[in-house]
């Protein structure tokens, strides 16, 4: 029989100021970078795009559904939406999830690990945006471009930095 009545322990969350490393600061500055590119992207090929443009890309690659170019900075909200919030959580590792258990001996190191993580995924998103948004202006503007391997490589990036993550979690816990 099962005591429901049992109280779960509280999950320890201490809230921590994590020391920022070099290499979340190139990631931070990369991403920004990103997120100014898309406008970029966006205004360079305004003039020159036709009135519809892709919004939805099959397996394959190929664009398969079309939108007017005026949702393009609607569509810019997205990644922008995203860097906020990762940089938001970023700040606030005890908001985060972690799959090992936080104790007072490992939640600094589980912490900085988390927001490593959170500045390279940050960083990865902002480019595959990037590289999204000039697909679309590509594409637009009638040339072959599809999305393909460079698809497939950003979701490899993506993976071995959840691996990383993952790995370095259980490692420290």
């Amino acid at each position: 029989m099962i005591n429901r009545n049992k109280q779960k322990e509280p999950l320890y969350r201490p809230r921590l100021e994590i020391d920022i490393s070099p290499l979340e600061i190139v990631a931070n500055v990369v991403s920004l970078m990103g997120m100014i590119l898309i406008v970029v992207v966006i205004y360079k090929y305004w003039p020159q795009l036709p009135d519809l443009v892709p919004s939805h890309f099959g397996l394959n690659g190929q664009p398969d559904a079309w939108t007017s170019k005026n949702s393009l900075p609607f569509f810019a909200l997205i990644p922008l939406a995203l860097y906020i919030l990762l940089t938001v959580i970023g700040r606030k590792p005890h908001l985060c999830n972690y799959s090992v258990r936080l104790t007072k001996d490992n939640a600094v190191r589980l912490y900085a690990i988390s927001v490593k993580f959170l500045a390279i995924l940050k960083m990865i998103l902002s480019w595959l945006f990037v590289y999204i948004f000039y697909a679309i202006a590509q594409i637009g503007l009638g040339s072959s471009w599809q999305l393909d391997w460079g698809f497939v490589i950003f979701f490899a990036f993506l993976a071995a930095a959840l691996f990383w993550y993952l790995h370095a979690s259980y490692k420290n816990r």
